[in-house]
């Protein structure tokens, strides 16, 4: 009898101190979860800003992936938007751009609101064949129109002589207008729906770096745009070349 009571007070000590053990444990558990608790409470809002609006990280990436699923414009949907006097993107030979009906002031006001481009600057504008062209310009001297053609369709933007009638929200504080007659298929086949020239410029903010995806563009203009044409990028990896007509020197490099 005495070495079972043993027996049973030796058993019983280790359970009294497992108890023990358990409820310090659950103590310092509850301490840690309130302490928590307080932190995660403090700046509820101030956290919130920091998570989203980070402008690198986890959150802008998850955006990107999530909107490379929007429905992208077909390409009667995007000349229905043109003739809306609308704001679209669209695949270029070496980045996305933003376009818009040249002709319409609402519209190339609002493209360059979103790019924070100044007006003074000018724009270009594309399109299928030249004939688009013949509004916007004088008529070029001998070999000029020649000397372009020999680039064209080519990702090289030429400086024409601007047709008086062209006003300066649209070609700057220039007496020339940027053309270039693209070869990738989407901007042929959308100025040729169109019936006309269309401005083209790269589809980023003024200090950010040019789109190249459709995800990108939504993340730097969203709904502000009324959408985004679907097709691929060009094989080129630079924007295009610009050079002056009349004398033929390269002003930027492709």
């Amino acid at each position: 009898m005495p070495g079972r009571a043993r027996g049973r007070t030796g058993q019983a000590q280790p359970q009294e101190d497992s108890q023990e053990e358990n409820s310090e444990e659950k103590d310092s558990e509850e301490k840690d979860s309130q302490e928590k608790g307080v932190q995660e409470e403090s700046h509820p809002e101030k956290d919130f800003e920091k998570s989203r609006f980070r402008q690198t990280g986890r959150w802008n990436r998850q955006r990107v992936a999530a909107l490379s699923g929007r429905h992208l414009l077909a390409l009667s949907e995007a000349v229905q938007c043109l003739q809306d006097g609308e704001v679209i993107a669209y695949p270029t030979e070496a980045v996305f751009g933003l376009g818009c009906d040249p002709l319409n002031e609402t519209a190339v006001r609002k493209l360059l609101a979103l790019k924070d481009r100044p007006a003074e600057a000018g724009l270009i504008l594309i399109a299928d064949v030249f004939e688009r062209f013949e509004p916007y310009i004088k008529p070029p001297g001998a070999g000029q129109k020649e000397r372009a053609m020999a680039t064209w369709p080519g990702p090289v933007t030429w400086l024409f002589p601007r047709n008086q009638s062209v006003p300066d929200w649209l070609a700057g504080q220039h007496e020339t207008i940027a053309l270039r007659l693209s070869a990738h298929p989407v901007c042929r086949a959308l100025c040729a729906a169109f019936g006309g020239a269309i401005v083209s410029t790269s589809a980023n903010p003024r200090q950010g770096a040019p789109a190249r995806s459709a995800a990108e563009v939504e993340a730097y203009f969203g709904s502000a745009l009324c959408g985004t044409v679907a097709g691929d990028l060009g094989a080129e990896n630079r924007p295009s070349e610009i050079r002056d007509l009349a004398t033929g020197r390269v002003l930027r490099e492709g």
